[in-house]
């Protein structure tokens, strides 16, 4: 933040130079290493954007699959209303309120899908038996 308040200050300096008399006060080698110095913050910035773009896209879409998912097999009639709702709003979602909603999708698609997250073998696993590790060597 402090660089972004000298940043700051640097344009208004050199705003206040740009009138007749200050031109020649101008340091065009401080001005030139400035320039450079903010493109590469503005490489960084859309470089920065662009993964940010694809994350939330990919939330987007897991958010989106699984409330399909729920809706299936909800038996409620109102189900594909909500999961239609919530799958439009998820563009005008902040960050914070997307990874809230993946959460809680999350959370109920779990407790309708325990098989395939494993939750139903309560069969102790083979490989837990040997408590000689040295078997697996």
């Amino acid at each position: 933040m402090e660089k972004d308040n000298q940043d700051k200050n640097y344009i208004v300096e050199l705003l206040a130079s740009l009138d007749e008399r200050g031109l020649p006060l101008i340091d065009f080698d401080r001005l030139k290493q400035w320039l450079e110095m903010t493109a590469s913050k503005w490489e960084r910035y859309y470089r920065t954007l662009s993964e940010l773009a694809v994350i939330r896209e990919d939330y987007q879409q897991r958010v989106a699959g699984m409330v399909k998912a729920l809706a299936a097999v909800d038996r409620k009639r109102d189900g594909w209303q909500q999961a239609l709702e919530l799958t439009e709003s998820l563009n005008d979602m902040s960050a914070r309120e997307l990874v809230a909603a993946y959460r809680q999708t999350v959370i109920r698609f779990r407790d309708a899908f325990p098989a395939s997250f494993g939750y139903l073998n309560s069969a102790p696993c083979k490989a837990a038996v040997h408590k000689n590790i040295e078997i697996y060597k």
